[in-house]
């Protein structure tokens, strides 16, 4: 079963108005096959799909969003990231100080268990002039994570009436 891309602003109405978020511009769409048996019950699987999304947040703008969401049903288990990771990138994001290039991947078991934790890898963030970046994260975490600072032009952060965004001692 497929549904054909739609505009993305068609699911405005299903956002809460105290979110703040309106969505702009980009383009929806899913497919799904599931199946029905007396020994599996319920088993579902697809993939949700958005392209080049923008929004409008309380805080700033999104653009160039685009999400990649393959899952599977079978039971009460909900897989993410079936036979390929979830993908999110975002090209830019405007808020108290330009960034863009964001990308994630990640792939999840819900609910989440010591035997099947929740697990993002290649976190990257293209912001002041530099990256950020995390190689690992899992849920439950059972080692440190690393972040890494790459090239970051410190002198670019934003300032609001004079008060710093962060604070180093």
């Amino acid at each position: 079963m497929r549904w054909p891309a739609q505009p993305i602003n068609a699911f405005q109405s299903l956002l809460p108005e105290k979110l703040g978020i309106t969505l702009d511009n980009g383009e929806f769409y899913t497919q799904a096959d599931f199946s029905i048996a007396p020994q599996q019950g319920l088993v579902a699987g697809g993939h949700l799909v958005v392209k080049q999304g923008s929004m409008w947040l309380k805080d700033g703008v999104l653009e160039g969003l685009d999400f990649i969401l393959p899952w599977r049903l079978n039971g009460d288990e909900w897989q993410l990231g079936v036979k390929q990771p979830v993908q999110l990138r975002i090209k830019r994001v405007n808020n108290l100080f330009e960034n863009d290039r964001h990308y994630r991947r990640s792939a999840r078991i819900y609910p989440i268990t010591e035997a099947k934790p929740l697990v993002l890898s290649n976190v990257k963030v293209a912001m002041l002039d530099g990256t950020i970046s995390m190689a690992k994260l899992a849920l439950p975490q059972h080692e440190a994570a690393i972040i890494s600072l790459d090239n970051l032009e410190l002198s670019r952060f934003h300032f609001i009436e004079g008060d710093p965004i962060c604070r180093i001692r």
